[in-house]
């Protein structure tokens, strides 16, 4: 019969907890960030800008094609780089483990294997964004911006 130690009682208790908590801060999991975000005005950003979206697992990035989104829980333990790193124009960056990301999001360094997940954003006539994050898309899909006001 198997008679677990406390050490491993203990490992397999915060593994429980570590995943219930990330999963349900996962962008579209239905925790804490899932649905239609605000994320600000185009307007506020320049060509290279990628920002935190404040109180949400997501940054809002602005290339020479256009407006893009992606989440900002590393995936290699899904910490978030917003609160646990730095989120800019050079990329992303885990203080957790050390993971790194370029600003699209693809793997620079490890220990993450994985690129950062993209959402889709829209924009209004306003110039307002607004994120899905309940919706996944391509790395490479991007809304397209004229002197930061929508086409």
């Amino acid at each position: 019969m198997f008679d677990p130690n406390r050490r491993q009682l203990l490992q397999g208790a915060m593994a429980t907890a570590c995943a219930t908590c990330a999963a349900a801060c996962l962008p579209g999991s239905g925790g804490a960030t899932g649905g239609i975000i605000a994320a600000g005005n185009a307007s506020d950003l320049a060509v290279g800008d990628l920002v935190a979206v404040p109180d949400e697992a997501l940054a809002i990035g602005l290339d020479e094609n256009g407006l893009y989104s992606l989440s900002t829980l590393c995936t290699h333990a899904l910490c978030d780089m917003a609160q646990h790193g730095s989120v800019n124009g050079g990329g992303l960056y885990c203080s957790c483990h050390g993971s790194r990301f370029d600003a699209n999001g693809a793997v620079t360094s490890g220990p993450a294997r994985t690129d950062l997940p993209h959402y889709a954003v829209s924009v209004d006539a306003d110039g307002v964004i607004q994120i899905d994050s309940d919706t996944e898309v391509d790395a490479s899909e991007r809304v397209p911006v004229v002197s930061n006001v929508p086409a």
